[in-house]
C-alpha cells in the first residue's frame, strides 16, 4: 500500500492531495453522521473547502487559494464562537473520540510530511500545498480536543474551552490563508 500511495504522489502530486482531502472529508462526514454531532459535519465541510483550495491550484488559479483558505478558516472561527457563546458541549463515545483522533493523527502527518517536502523542493506550489495541509490540521486539531474531553471530562460543559481553542487555530489558519495569498503574488 505505501508503494501505490507513493506512486500516486510522485505521479499526481496535486491531484492525489485533492483526492486526499475529499477522502478526509468524506470520512469526517461518515463520522458525523455515525455521532450525529454537527461539529465533525462542519470539519468535513472544511476538508472539501480545503480540497477546493487545492483543485484551485490546479486549474491554475492560484490567486484564489488564499481566499478560500481564509473563508473556510473564517467559518471555523464563527462556528467556535457560537459553540463558544451557546454553550454546545458535545458527547463522544470513547470509540468515536479515538476514531477521531486516529483521523486527526493522519492529517497532522500529512501536513508534517508536506512541510519537510516543501522545504526539499523549493516550489511555490509545494509550499501552498504545505500551508493548506497545517490549517486543515489545526482545525483538525480542536476537532481531536473536543472529542477527548468529552469521554475524559464527563459531566463537565467544555464548550468554553473548545470554542476558544477553535477559535485560536481558525485565526491562526486565517492568518496561514494570508501567507497563501501573498505568496501567490510572487509567481
Amino acid at each position: 500500500m505505501d508503494r501505490i500511495m507513493t506512486w500516486l504522489e510522485k505521479r499526481y502530486p496535486l491531484k492525489f492531495s485533492v483526492v486526499q482531502g475529499i477522502f478526509m472529508g468524506v470520512l469526517k462526514l461518515v463520522l458525523a453522521l455515525v455521532s450525529g454531532l454537527w461539529l465533525i459535519a462542519f470539519s468535513a465541510l472544511y476538508n472539501f473547502g480545503i480540497a477546493g483550495a487545492r483543485g484551485a491550484i490546479i486549474k491554475e488559479k492560484k490567486n484564489f487559494v488564499g481566499w478560500i483558505v481564509m473563508l473556510s478558516s473564517f467559518l471555523f472561527v464563527i462556528y467556535s464562537y457560537w459553540i463558544y457563546k451557546n454553550g454546545n458541549s458535545a458527547e463522544y463515545d470513547m470509540r468515536v473520540a479515538i476514531l477521531i483522533a486516529a483521523v486527526t493523527f493522519t492529517d497532522i502527518v500529512l501536513a508534517v510530511r508536506g512541510i519537510i517536502k516543501a522545504h526539499k523542493n523549493n516550489n511555490n506550489e509545494n509550499k501552498m500545498i504545505s500551508l493548506i495541509s497545517l490549517a486543515t490540521a489545526l482545525i483538525s486539531l480542536t476537532l481531536t480536543q473536543t472529542a477527548i474531553l468529552s469521554f475524559t471530562q464527563k459531566g463537565r460543559d467544555t464548550s468554553q474551552y473548545n470554542g476558544i481553542c477553535g477559535m485560536i487555530f481558525g485565526m491562526v489558519a486565517m492568518v496561514i490563508g494570508l501567507i497563501i495569498l501573498t505568496r501567490c503574488k510572487d509567481d
